[in-house]
């Protein structure tokens, strides 16, 4: 399978009723491949985006799913650990065209100008000042829930809990000495 036919599959896979009759469905369309590749890193898919107003947009993507509407199943036999994660972020199914691509547009903008999340903001309300900043800040929240691996969960929660711990040690040891005054 390539790249495109298997950002087809995963959008099958999470369920999405998506047969671009209208114009929202085009953009959620585009917004969910842009994501997708970025998640599981389909490059030949995500060297196609290029940055339009409304955000990452492939015409050759457009072209793919248009052609291949038919060809819709969603039953091709996937990864464990692929299903595992699309289950995961099965919620972007029922996100809104806006909340998408606020989210692949930030994603885009912190990849291509190498910005970090609050730049990336900003940025993006100055592209799109229309946007009311609390919708940019819930897709922010919304990109790292999306993007955000358990197995990457569980080391920052794994190194938190390391610095917590030295932090309270030393709070103990503080408390000791004052204790004894």
């Amino acid at each position: 399978m390539n790249d495109f036919e298997r950002c087809n599959e995963y959008i099958n896979f999470i369920g999405s009723d998506l047969h671009i009759d209208n114009f929202e469905k085009r953009i959620k369309v585009q917004k969910l491949a842009y994501l997708f590749a970025n998640l599981f890193n389909l490059e030949a898919l995500l060297k196609s985006f290029n940055y339009y107003i409304r955000g990452p947009y492939s015409p050759q993507w457009a072209k793919y799913y248009y052609d291949n509407r038919v060809a819709r199943t969603g039953k091709a036999e996937l990864d464990s650990e692929i299903k595992k994660e699309l289950e995961r972020i099965r919620f972007v199914k029922d996100l809104s065209a806006e909340d998408l691509e606020i989210m692949a547009s930030l994603l885009f903008i912190e990849k291509q100008d190498n910005l970090d999340e609050d730049r990336a903001e900003q940025k993006l309300k100055e592209q799109k000042p229309y946007l009311p900043i609390e919708k940019i800040w819930r897709g922010s929240q919304l990109l790292k829930r999306f993007m955000l691996k358990p197995t990457e969960a569980k080391k920052i929660m794994s190194e938190l809990k390391q610095d917590t711990e030295k932090w309270d040690e030393a709070s103990a040891k503080d408390f000791d000495s004052f204790d004894k005054h």
